[in-house]
């Protein structure tokens, strides 16, 4: 189903995220400190270690997989996309990333926890509606969605 969206691209912030930090923690404090409404995230990168997971809508169930790259190497963080969007529990940052381990083994999937190493590059777009108000019912099936999270085995 789509919906047209009565909105124009709004605010856009260029993040860097520097080592150590973790991606949902950086985009999730953005978010509050700059009241977003509803944005688009897209970044690339490189991570220290990361937790991605795949979803079984049978089960309600994520299924994490940890990754961490070959020794005295960084995950590459090809591409990151995603959104942030405000639920009544506060925000809701939802990124799904292509990561390359080393030559010729890559993973792909929804980002759990990613902690990042040197750097992240990303861009936050808002999309502001067509009365100037952050758009925040764009995604509101995920008002309330619960899944839980198992290890991979």
């Amino acid at each position: 189903m789509a919906r047209r969206l009565p909105a124009s691209p709004g605010r856009v912030y260029a993040v860097k995220i520097d080592e150590g930090e973790d991606v949902h923690s950086v985009l999730s404090s953005l978010a509050e400190a700059e009241d977003l409404g509803f944005a688009m995230v897209t970044g690339i990168g490189g991570m220290a270690e990361a937790t991605v997971a795949f979803y079984s809508p049978a089960e309600a169930t994520y299924y994490t997989v940890d990754v961490k790259p070959p020794e005295g190497r960084v995950i590459e963080v090809a591409a990151m996309t995603g959104n942030i969007v405000r639920t009544s529990q506060g925000y809701s940052v939802h990124i799904h990333v292509a990561l390359g381990v080393s030559p010729g083994k890559s993973i792909a999937g929804h980002l759990v926890k990613g902690v990042v190493k040197p750097f992240m590059e990303v861009f936050v777009v808002e999309l502001v509606s067509g009365q100037g108000t952050p758009g925040t019912s764009v995604f509101d099936h995920r008002e309330g969605f619960k899944a839980s999270y198992k290890r991979l085995e």
